[in-house]
């Protein structure tokens, strides 16, 4: 059985190549790729527009039955990585404030209803700003850095 070379797989050939020099240029591919299926569906149907549109849709959903899958898991990913995030700096938060008071108490000998003032100008006015006292964030950041300030 023999196989001979048709024009869309020189047509195909050729797309590769344009894409390919557009990556190396580094240059956006998505265009030509689209252009390229299109030419090769309007090849393919003896010039049928319609079908050569559908043959764009149709390579698009294949193409997506096969990456849906990884893009949910780079979403997952992207999405835990914010919250990993967003907790790290709410630690962070939370520990220089109590860093904070500490160097305070070492260095310049202040007592607890200072800081208590300054966390209540400072600490508490940045970090929850705008926001109400039944916010548990906030209220958890407050009984924190002012524990046993009304204990005396």
């Amino acid at each position: 059985m023999e196989y001979a070379l048709t024009y869309m797989h020189y047509i195909y050939l050729a797309v590769i190549i344009l894409v390919i020099a557009l990556m190396i240029a580094k240059h956006d591919v998505v265009i030509p790729c689209i252009l390229g299926m299109f030419i090769i569906g309007l090849c393919y149907y003896h010039f049928n527009v319609i079908a050569a549109s559908q043959t764009i849709f149709k390579g698009m959903m294949v193409a997506g039955s096969d990456l849906f899958d990884i893009m949910l898991v780079i979403a997952l990913m992207t999405a835990m990585l914010k919250s990993l995030s967003n907790m790290s700096r709410q630690a962070d938060d939370r520990a220089g404030c109590q860093t904070a008071e500490k160097a305070h108490y070492r260095v310049l000998g202040i007592g607890r209803s200072h800081v208590h003032l300054r966390n209540l100008f400072l600490a508490d006015s940045r970090d929850c700003a705008g926001r109400n006292d039944s916010d548990s964030h906030c209220y958890d950041l407050w009984t924190q850095t002012n524990a046993g300030v009304y204990s005396h």
